[in-house]
């Protein structure tokens, strides 16, 4: 309990009342799986883990998953010259992106295309969590349907991922 009180204090300031009667109401053992899982998500990069720990704890709304899907997602974003380094080499259409990257090189800095780049590619990829998260916006038309999932060591759904945006 003392190790919760402290998180709180350091990560909570805005709520700290309503966060000590929370874990108060806690039973002992959902009080160690906070503990854990808040490591876990600190392990993973979280950098103030602890409502989303206690929304999974209390709620089942699986917030780690989220974290790991959408810190992975920013990877890829952040991932700027890897991705360049790929599509020259594997693109169906490598040649013609090389062409236009040589362009885009002559009239920025490398520094400033790359963060351009990140920019653009963010974008992009709210938008792909918006479809991800809200579905095919013509599923009513009797197209499909998809969602993100969370999954076990033997790929058996438990819970859906949602609220990404």
């Amino acid at each position: 309990m003392e190790e919760l009180i402290k998180i709180i204090e350091a990560e909570c300031s805005d709520y700290q009342e309503f966060y000590l009667n929370k874990i108060h109401s806690l039973t002992e053992k959902q009080r160690n799986d906070l503990l854990v899982l808040i490591n876990k998500m600190r392990n993973a990069g979280a950098k103030s883990p602890f409502s989303w720990a206690l929304s999974e704890i209390t709620e089942n709304i699986p917030q780690f998953a989220r974290f790991v899907f959408l810190r992975e997602l920013e990877k890829i974003n952040r991932s700027v010259r890897k991705n360049i380094r790929y599509t020259q080499e594997y693109s169906e259409e490598s040649d013609e992106f090389n062409i236009l990257h040589k362009k885009l090189e002559q009239c920025l800095p490398s520094e400033e295309l790359e963060r351009y780049l990140q920019i653009y590619t963010r974008t992009i990829v709210d938008d792909f969590i918006h479809l991800l998260d809200e579905g095919n916006p013509r599923e009513m038309q009797g197209e499909p349907n998809w969602t993100l999932s969370e999954i076990d060591d033997n790929f058996e759904h438990h819970r859906f991922i949602n609220g990404l945006h």
